[in-house]
């Protein structure tokens, strides 16, 4: 633990380095518990993939989220029954 890897903003172990913020500097976020737990649930086999399949996953939602607020706002003229009996 502890140990710096040669990519720059990666650190092994309990710590994630995150550079480039509006402000330059650098953060380290103690993730360690959360991010093995996460790697469990979703079968992830790196803390990589585990670390981009998890944004993937927030930035999927609320544009999920963003496309539910609009209910109510867009008009639809159509025959819902007719469009669904074409279904099985």
């Amino acid at each position: 633990m502890g140990h710096t890897s040669h990519r720059a903003g990666v650190r092994a172990g309990s710590q994630l380095a995150i550079t480039g913020d509006i402000t330059g500097a650098r953060t380290n976020i103690d993730i360690d518990d959360v991010l093995r737990e996460a790697q469990r649930l979703v079968g992830t086999r790196t803390k990589r993939d585990t670390v981009n399949r998890a944004l993937r996953e927030l930035v999927a939602r609320h544009r999920q989220i963003g496309v539910l607020d609009l209910r109510g706002t867009v008009h639809w003229d159509g025959a819902l029954a007719e469009n669904r009996r074409g279904r099985s």
